[in-house]
This record gives structure tokens, C-alpha cells and sequence, in this order.
């Protein structure tokens, strides 16, 4: 009769913990491109929101002549 090879308890408690931090790192990475996705969206508005008020104080200033 084979003996089954046997897998120490902690072998499979390493193993899911490499998945367990797998997906953590997954999960994190998904939320640091999203902080990143979010900022830069927010940098975009707040470049066009410039530009508007860059235009408005514009056309409400006279050129100066010299």
C-alpha cells in the first residue's frame, strides 16, 4: 500500500496565507488606482474651473494701454 504524501499543517497555512495576502495586495492596488483615478479627475476640474475664472476676470478687466 502508497502512503499519500501528507501536507503539514503549516504548509497549508502558508499557502493560504499567500493567498490571503494576494488578494489583500489585489485589493489595495484597485484602491490606490482609484485614489489616483479620483485625484486626477479632481486636478482636471479644478484646472477648468481656473481657466473659467482666468476668462471671466478677463473679459471684466480693460486692457491696459500704455
Amino acid at each position: 500500500m502508497k502512503a499519500r504524501p501528507v501536507f503539514s499543517l503549516d504548509r497549508r497555512c502558508s499557502a493560504a496565507l499567500r493567498r490571503i495576502a494576494a488578494f489583500i495586495e489585489d485589493r489595495a492596488a484597485a484602491a490606490r488606482a482609484d485614489t489616483a483615478a479620483a485625484f486626477e479627475e479632481a486636478h482636471r476640474a479644478q484646472q477648468a474651473r481656473r481657466a473659467r475664472e482666468r476668462a471671466a476676470t478677463a473679459r471684466e478687466k480693460p486692457e491696459a494701454s500704455p
